[in-house]
């Protein structure tokens, strides 16, 4: 179930590229949390879009 979305415009970068390094700094950052809470970030790219 999504609670809230975000979409933000990438310009003059790759959004997979993006998406990876983030989705990394979010896993080592907040692994506890996640798991007490019950919710996760995830940071998705469209590449269809760029």
């Amino acid at each position: 179930m999504i609670t809230d979305l975000d979409v933000l415009p990438v310009h003059y970068a790759v959004a997979n590229d993006i998406a990876v390094i983030a989705n990394k700094l979010l896993a080592s950052d907040s692994a506890g949390s996640a798991a007490r809470d019950g919710l996760r970030t995830i940071i998705m790219a469209d590449s269809r879009t760029n």
